[in-house]
């Protein structure tokens, strides 16, 4: 069901017209409020911003699935809605839904590059929410494979000088190392982009390590590498999660032997060592 059709959107909401709408409600979106319905649907911040008018309280409640408003417009990217919800309250962007998931973490798992920077620019601590599995953004845009979601993360991370939240661990001890390692993504433009933003290799190293990179597609595991070179020690490679497990561990448990030989020479290019 939808608030209205969209040669509809710009004009005013009376209070009787919502008033019936609200009375339509059926039993199956008994939980769903005209916000919840209008967030999804991405209607214009004007019609969005008329429904806070008459019920502002609306932006705070969950549907029957555990999402506000602002979750499901964030999942949608639906970046005027996110705006405008955020306009009212920016305290909406560390509303807790389902398993503690908040709007920031459901961007991230959908790659809505767009709606993680307005989020971080209107309430930057929302980058440090954790799941009820320990979770952060950046645990779930690597586990859903979305690198423009890493790259936004990553640098705002680093341009705030918050390298902690790079080694942060989920209920099962994994830091993003550990997970990116078992995943073993190959997304060449991560690698690249953050290898040139965090790295401080050599010209000369760099060039090595994209020879041997671009062989094996293993790229996102020697993107994060970057961090843990000696001179810059942003990212703890030696980090054991609760099996006492190392990435270097899990990289060696979990072999493809498609391009872990050279993984393997960038795990000790950074001092990484296995814990087994």
């Amino acid at each position: 069901m939808v608030i209205s059709d969209k040669s509809q959107d710009c004009r005013p909401l009376s209070v009787s017209a919502f008033n019936k709408w609200e009375m339509r409600r059926t039993s199956v979106l008994k939980s769903e409020n005209p916000l919840h319905v209008a967030s999804a649907a991405g209607h214009t911040a004007g019609y969005v911003r008329e429904i806070l008018r008459l019920r502002p309280e609306y932006a705070k409640e969950l549907n029957k699935d555990g999402f506000s408003p602002l979750h499901t417009a964030a999942a949608n990217g639906h970046i005027e809605v996110v705006r405008e919800l955020l306009n009212v309250d920016k305290k909406l962007g560390f509303v807790e839904g389902r398993d503690n998931k908040t709007p920031l973490h459901f961007a991230a798992m959908e790659g809505r590059v767009d709606v993680i920077g307005e989020m971080l620019s209107c309430c930057a601590e929302c980058i440090e929410g954790v799941t009820v599995q320990k979770e952060t953004g950046l645990h779930l845009a690597i586990m859903n494979s979305q690198f423009g979601a890493i790259k936004v993360m990553v640098q705002w991370i680093l341009e705030r000088q918050k390298e902690e939240l790079l080694n942060l661990k989920d209920e099962q001890g994994n830091t993003i190392l550990h997970l990116v390692t078992w995943k073993k993504q190959r997304q060449a433009s991560i690698f690249y982009y953050l290898l040139q933003k965090i790295c401080l290799f050599t010209d000369l190293s760099l060039a090595l390590i994209r020879g041997s990179v671009c062989s094996s597609h293993n790229l996102v595991i020697e993107l994060l590498l970057g961090f843990g070179t000696t001179s810059s020690g942003l990212l703890e490679v030696n980090a054991v999660n609760q099996c006492g497990l190392t990435a270097l561990d899990v990289l060696q448990m979990f072999s493809s032997k498609a391009g872990d030989r050279e993984i393997a020479e960038a795990f000790q290019r950074t001092g990484a060592v296995r814990a087994r």
